[in-house]
């Protein structure tokens, strides 16, 4: 494999898991922004819509002088649920007030409705009004509620927002999270190989190649490379030792002909007296010799004749 698929390799999994971290983060944040939002336009809804329209209708009860007859009161009550209604269907979320006393829904938009435990809620002061807000779980469905108390006709009224919206908004930031975590590793994946190439692969290509070069033709060579790292630096180092190669390539090849001069010089120099020898040798067996003389010459011609193939295999060896 090679080394730019192997950085690759290694790369691809820690980018992966850096952007997966990255958006999963980047998820959690914008679940708590959407949250948040959602948080305060029910609070605002409540605070600033239902409750105003209840301070309307008990001020003008208040200022007829019928607050404590309960007919009219009623009235103005129906009133306000009129309103209620025609708010829900402008918002989409659902209205329901429950007497405090007595812990029973007086009007909801909602056909089963329960009113929400306010326990482990959120307590904010919005409006100088003091405000109660959360998520719940209310006939199997998660909802969002914000709520409040109305003191003088005993209510507490309450703003129910479904989490399908929600969870909407969430798959979607889901979704662009996750193709921009993609898109951004493509990307970074790109930019990481075109670096790793030009920086790393390239120039360890081309001390290879200067490598190969010194391998085949032991001369010294120049690579192209003017990198100030520890590339660089390994460039210049195989440069100065190309060089001293090349040097102790030629010393040794002088000292190899040298050698070879002396070998030559030396076999010549030697057969020429050698060839002497056995000429005499061949001139005194053709004289009168006893029989020991005789055989003392024939060795003497044999010895000469072998040290002459010896020389003569030196000399082509040489």
């Amino acid at each position: 494999m090679r080394i730019k698929s192997k950085l690759l390799v290694i790369y691809i999994p820690i980018l992966l898991i850096g952007m997966a971290l990255t958006g999963y983060w980047a998820y959690l944040t914008a679940y708590d922004s959407v949250r948040e939002r959602e948080y305060q336009l029910l609070t605002q809804t409540l605070t600033l819509n239902v409750l105003e329209i209840i301070d309307e209708r008990r001020e003008l009860l208040i200022e007829s002088g019928l607050e404590n007859v309960p007919v009219f009161r009623e009235a103005y009550q129906k009133e306000v649920f009129e309103e209620l209604k025609s708010l829900q269907q402008a918002t989409d979320r659902h209205f329901a007030i429950s007497d405090k006393s007595a812990d029973t829904v007086v009007f909801s938009t909602m056909e089963h409705t329960v009113v929400p435990n306010v326990e482990d809620a959120t307590i904010a002061t919005i409006a100088s009004r003091k405000v109660a807000f959360g998520e719940s779980n209310i006939n199997d469905a998660d909802v969002l509620f914000a709520c409040a108390e109305f003191a003088p006709w005993n209510w507490k009224v309450t703003v129910l927002q479904p989490a399908d919206a929600l969870q909407s908004s969430l798959s979607t930031i889901a979704w662009l999270t996750s193709l921009v975590t993609l898109f951004a590793v493509v990307i970074v994946s790109l930019l990481m190989g075109r670096v790793t190439q030009v920086f790393v692969v390239s120039p360890i290509e081309k001390i290879k190649s200067a490598a190969s070069r010194i391998a085949v033709d032991h001369k010294k060579v120049s690579i192209d490379l003017q990198q100030n790292d520890e590339l660089g630096s390994l460039a210049r180092d195989v440069e100065a030792m190309s060089g001293e190669i090349e040097q102790y390539v030629a010393q040794a090849q002088q000292a190899n002909r040298a050698k070879t001069d002396f070998l030559a010089v030396m076999s010549h120099e030697i057969r020429t007296p050698l060839n002497g020898i056995q000429g005499l040798a061949t001139l005194l067996l053709d004289t009168q010799l006893s029989d020991k003389q005789h055989q003392y010459a024939s060795d003497l011609k044999s010895s000469a004749s072998i040290l002459a193939t010896v020389i003569n295999d030196v000399l082509d060896l040489s």
